[in-house]
């Protein structure tokens, strides 16, 4: 098992997808702050014009939990994708099982090295927003309610995710529908319950609210609440549980091809 991480995370190293994507990751969290800083001037401009005060809601405290958007959660999906699946794409799969090793050894070696990819980006991505917003904005922030809380949320969500980026490359083995399934899967079910809710029409009951990526708006604002850390909690390890064990039964009952 030693020897075949090694192999992994050797690939992860010299992976130009893993920095190419970090690159595209890193520029758009960067115009997204600069965007942001945009509509902040034109907004208090426009406030001062009609003679109220106008501070904003903006900071490196702020960008540095608003990392995992829309664009990131996609790039991760193709890093993870990319990682676990070019050995099946290719014969190096057929070599590294005729070495001896299992199904279940493989599947947490790619586990692994594909999660620490995955929080590579993040983490990078972390530092980045709050340095640029520190020099975009010139201010920390104030922590707000359940800061700590809310950061640890943020990255059992985004496990969550990939938990989900993981079973679809699994189950797949193949790079074309593992990303297609990538970007649209999770829309997709945004839109099912949103459609959901519309037909329920109750104000008491919103499904929407209980998905990922509206949990992870919800734990980017300055004050979170205890209600929404743990939903986030709940929501994160159930799916976590329920793709994992779907991906690892699923991998140990394929043919290898």
């Amino acid at each position: 098992m030693k020897e075949l991480l090694r192999f992994e995370f050797r690939k992860l190293l010299r992976s130009k997808a893993l920095y190419i994507c970090l690159g595209i990751a890193v520029f758009l969290l960067v115009i997204n702050a600069v965007t942001a800083k945009a509509m902040a001037e034109i907004m208090k401009e426009a406030m001062e014009e009609m003679g109220q005060p106008y501070e904003s809601a903006y900071s490196g405290l702020t960008l540095l939990k608003s990392v995992f958007s829309n664009n990131t959660s996609i790039i991760e999906g193709v890093v993870v994708t990319i990682i676990v699946c070019e050995d099946f794409v290719g014969d190096i799969i057929k070599n590294i099982y005729s070495k001896g090793y299992s199904r279940s050894q493989v599947y947490f070696a790619k586990l692994i090295s594909s999660w620490v990819a995955f929080t590579f980006i993040i983490v990078v991505g972390m530092i980045i927003s709050f340095l640029t917003g520190l020099v975009l904005f010139g201010e920390v922030g104030t922590f707000g309610k359940n800061y700590i809380w809310s950061i640890i949320c943020i990255f059992l969500l985004a496990d969550a995710y990939f938990a989900i980026y993981f079973a679809l490359a699994m189950i797949f083995k193949k790079i074309a529908p593992a990303i297609v399934l990538t970007i649209i899967g999770p829309t997709a079910i945004t839109l099912l319950l949103a459609m959901a809710d519309a037909f329920i029409d109750s104000e008491q009951i919103v499904l929407s609210d209980y998905w990922l990526n509206s949990q992870m708006s919800y734990n980017s604002l300055t004050d979170v609440e205890n209600k929404t850390i743990f939903t986030s909690i709940v929501l994160s390890i159930a799916l976590i549980a329920l793709f994992t064990s779907l991906s690892f039964f699923l991998n140990k009952k394929r043919d290898v091809k």
